[in-house]
């Protein structure tokens, strides 16, 4: 069963809604999440009121007694027919995407400085209760127009791979979001399919990607006007040269060395997507244990994911759906583990 609360601006409750008969979500990271809730048009008084946009909501999953939360956000606006109302619901971090700039910047200093201005400013304008938690403190250079959004400023120093949510209203900006369920412990996660385990398994599909346009053995990055290069050798026996460039605004020197390293060989991309039936299965940013199997040297993984994004569509039949970040996965990494394996089983049956 699905309730949703709703409250007004200074957090008053004002309505409960029990009349819902449809409702679907998708949850992203690092990016904004939506949610669509219908409802049908009985017993709605003063409605326009209640589901203004802007106006808070909490849908709670009420299951044997127990209310478990599902999402807090606030709406974003409705929708309305002539029997059913459809009340479209997105996260704070769009909320953010409507708060702009009102002077261009020119930064150079912390992260986690630049953030709590630009946060402060927003503040001083309209108190959004949202309060900053930044463990990043590089030391940036950035520009920024008048009337650019806070999202497109959350959005543009990603580049370097952090993270950024919004939970409880605290503006999250980490290098990693949350926890590592890969662990064997309590909070061990795993997503499976095994050929030999045909019941266990977890995974509706997954894909692998080999193409040339993933690797790099030769390099040209520029910062402003100062430039560095990097090729490798061996790689470039291998594969003739694959030469790419590219602009960064921290070492770049160091930042065009990674670059080449982290794509010099041939890289498996892997694509997979689990199903669960349990929502709370794991969260966003989680790192999850996920193990194919499938007799096939293509298709073999064995390590870990990030949880990027999951869904939860409810009508007749509900459905829970997880979507985990692509790894690259270098060719000589995946034949040695291969090798491994082989030998673990060799062993077994020599015993």
């Amino acid at each position: 069963m699905i309730i949703g609360y709703v409250y007004d601006r200074q957090k008053n409750l004002i309505w409960q809604i029990f009349n819902v008969f449809w409702f679907e979500c998708t949850i992203k990271l690092n990016d904004i999440s939506t949610w669509e809730l219908t409802i049908m048009n009985e017993h709605m008084d003063d409605i326009l009121n209640i589901l203004k946009e802007n106006n808070r909501i909490k849908i709670m999953e009420n299951n044997d007694g127990t209310e478990n939360t599902l999402i807090e956000w606030y709406i974003r606006g409705i929708e309305a027919t002539l029997k059913n109302t459809v009340i479209k619901i997105e996260d704070y971090l769009s909320f953010l995407d409507d708060k702009i700039l009102y002077t261009a910047i020119n930064f150079t200093g912390q992260v986690d400085v630049l953030l709590q201005t630009i946060l402060d400013q927003i503040n001083a304008r309209e108190d959004t209760g949202l309060v900053l938690d930044c463990s990043v403190t590089d030391t940036i250079t950035k520009q920024y127009a008048k009337w650019d959004s806070f999202f497109s400023v959350l959005k543009d120093l990603r580049e370097n791979n952090y993270e950024f949510i919004v939970r409880d209203w605290t503006l999250y900006f980490r290098d990693t979001i949350w926890t590592d369920r890969s662990l064997i412990n309590n909070e061990y996660r795993e997503f499976m399919r095994d050929v030999n385990s045909p019941l266990d398994r977890t995974i509706r599909d997954a894909k692998m990607v080999m193409d040339i346009k993933q690797m790099c053995n030769c390099c040209i990055g520029k910062d402003g006007t100062t430039y560095g290069s990097y090729e490798d050798a061996d790689s470039i026996t291998d594969f003739w040269r694959v030469e790419r460039s590219f602009t960064n605004s921290w070492n770049i020197q160091k930042a065009t060395q990674n670059y080449v390293l982290e794509r010099k060989d041939s890289i498996r991309e892997f694509d997979i997507s689990p199903n669960v039936s349990n929502f709370f299965y794991c969260d966003l940013g989680d790192i999850v244990r996920v193990y194919i199997n499938s007799w096939n040297d293509l298709m073999f993984y064995d390590g870990t994911l990030k949880v990027i994004e999951k869904s939860y569509t409810a009508g007749e039949m509900w459905k829970v759906t997880f979507k985990l970040s692509k790894n690259k996965v270098k060719v000589q990494e995946l034949n040695e583990k291969l090798k491994e394996i082989s030998a673990r089983v060799k062993s077994l049956e020599l015993k």
